[in-house]
Parts: C-alpha cells; sequence; structure tokens
C-alpha cells in the first residue's frame, strides 16, 4: 500500500529530514544499536562499490541467497514464523521508539487515512497506525473485498494523491533516465518512513545504484497477514510504478524478519512465480484462525498463492 508514495512527494522533499536517525539497524538475524546514519552520507560508499551487475533492463530475477534468514524455509513452502509483539533483542531498541513518528509522518498518516477512508468507506475509530491497520482489516474481512478489489482500491487512492501533473513530469524527468532509480531510491528514506518504519538506501538485487531496504516493516510486522502485504502494499506498488509511473519497481519482503527490499528499475515476476513468497499463511498470522472457517474465501480475499 506504501511503497508508491515515493515519487508522489517529490516538490516537498526540501522540507523533510531524516526520521531513523539513532534508531537501531537490523541485522539479518535481528536488531543491533549503531550510530545515527543519513542516507546521504552512505551513497559515496555505494557509487565506490565495485562487482559484477547483470544488465539494468532485464526482468528481477535475483532471489536472495537460501544462507539468509528465512529464505530456506519459504523456498521449502513452509511458512515462516514472524516476530510477535517485540523486536528480535528487544533490549537493544523499544518497539514504540524504533516506529515514533514526528510531526511531519503523523501528519502524512493522517492524509493518507483520509484517503483510504474514501475509498473503503469505513473511517476506524481507532487513532494513528493502529486505525489504517483496522481499516485494512475491515475492509479484507468484514467488506469481504476479493484481491483485486483490494490492489484496485490502493491504486485509487495513489492516483488521487498524484494527481495529473506528477505522473507526467516523473515519465518526463526521472523514469526515462539512467539516474532514475538512484534519484527515487534517494529519495525513498525522506517520504516512506512514516508508514513502514525506518528505511535505508542500498544497492539494488543485482547489485546496481537505486535500492531500498526497509528495516523491517511495520504494516507486515502489525498485519502478520501474507495477503495484506500482497494486495494492499507489493502488487499495487509494483503496478503502480510501472503503469502510472513509467519505472518498474521490485520489491521484495522477507516474510520472515518483515525486512523488505525495493529494486527501483528492475521489473519484478509474477507473484504466482515469486519463489519468494510463501506458499501458505504465515505461521503467525493474527487472522488466520478467521480465515480457516471461511476455506472458499481465503483464496479469493487473502492470497493469490
Amino acid at each position: 500500500m506504501f511503497a508508491p508514495l515515493i515519487p508522489l512527494l517529490f516538490p516537498v522533499t526540501a522540507f523533510l529530514s531524516f526520521p531513523c536517525n539513532g534508531h537501531a539497524r537490523p541485522s539479518p538475524s535481528g536488531f543491533v544499536a549503531h550510530a545515527p546514519v543519513r542516507p546521504f552520507r552512505q551513497l559515496p560508499s555505494f557509487l565506490r562499490a565495485t562487482g559484477d551487475h547483470t544488465d539494468s533492463s532485464s526482468s528481477s530475477s535475483v532471489v536472495p541467497q537460501a544462507g539468509q534468514r528465512g529464505w530456506e524455509e519459504i523456498r521449502r513452502g513452509e511458512p515462516p514464523s514472524l516476530p510477535l509483539s517485540k523486536l528480535p533483542h528487544a533490549d537493544a531498541v523499544d518497539e514504540d521508539a524504533f516506529y515514533a513518528m514526528n510531526a511531519w509522518e503523523r501528519m502524512a498518516l493522517g492524509l493518507f487515512r483520509e484517503q483510504v477512508q474514501r475509498q473503503i468507506g469505513y473511517a476506524s475509530p481507532m487513532e494513528g497506525y493502529d486505525g489504517l491497520i483496522d481499516e485494512a482489516k475491515h475492509f479484507m474481512l468484514v467488506q469481504n473485498a476479493t484481491t483485486s478489489l483490494q490492489e484496485a482500491m490502493v491504486l485509487n487512492v495513489l492516483r488521487s494523491l498524484s494527481g495529473p501533473l506528477l505522473p507526467i513530469f516523473f515519465r518526463t524527468f526521472v523514469a526515462p533516465w539512467p539516474y532514475g532509480p538512484l534519484m527515487t531510491s534517494i529519495v525513498t528514506p525522506l517520504l516512506l518512513s512514516f508508514l513502514v518504519g525506518p528505511v535505508e538506501v542500498n544497492r539494488r538485487e543485482d547489485g546496481r545504484l537505486g535500492g531500498v531496504l526497509v528495516k523491517r516493516c511495520r504494516f507486515l510486522a502489525a498485519t502478520k497477514c501474507k495477503g495484506l502485504c500482497l494486495n494492499m502494499c507489493k502488487s499495487p506498488a509494483q503496478t503502480y510504478f510501472r503503469d502510472v509511473l513509467g519505472l518498474d519497481m521490485t520489491m521484495r519482503p522477507n516474510f520472515a524478519t518483515c525486512e523488505c527490499q525495493l529494486s527501483f528499475g528492475l521489473a519484478p515476476p509474477p507473484i504466482e512465480e515469486d519463489v519468494s513468497v510463501p506458499s501458505d499463511c504465515l505461521g503467525q498470522c493474527g487472522w488466520k484462525s478467521q480465515l480457516m472457517q471461511r476455506p472458499g474465501d481465503r483464496e479469493m480475499i487473502c492470497s493469490r498463492k
């Protein structure tokens, strides 16, 4: 649901500050403390990095190595278990502090929720991020929105937020140029954290410039639902970038760690063929029991894989 917002706010980037300073940085096995990092200070090391890279015009066929946490059990078809209410190594960072929002982020979240509420016809009485989660749950489980309706709802929200001029600007001055993926990745940490949590610039799956790592996706960690991740974030985000903005983007969530790798300029495989997506519900899905009582609905409203 959230990644397409990256290009929507280009005109206001000058007024934003990186909100993730001082938080813990995750390693593949969890979170460890680190000094404040600003994305622009990281870029020279990315620019100096060397190695073999694939053609940037090719589709994204690179998947994380089997040795990384979570991917091995996904490849075996076993639904991974997500962290519950606390972060790994919770003594290193408090979850409330990790996802703490500044004034800008709270305002942006409120504006985003208003658009969602207009689309689904339901406004949760809950405040803040909990209200957004409740609205997503209501749309899927109470309104029985199919996977295609969930994706369409998010796309409508994004088109409404972007207006008629931004896609033209992005298609003209960003998407077709070699610097497009890198430019988008640089702006991402400034714009995406209010919906997914701390974000940092890195390299794409193929090793080229233009990658972003969501350190621990707040939406996935809160819902623990593969269906909501695919239908309200991954699929509409990839569709929006390709069809509206003219720039391919591959989103690769790690369902075991809640990390998510964004690779701008890489064409994604179909979800049905994406080996990083488990074939069953996640082990700690908060709504799995409800869906198991409605077996006919699970495939229709939750997952296409």
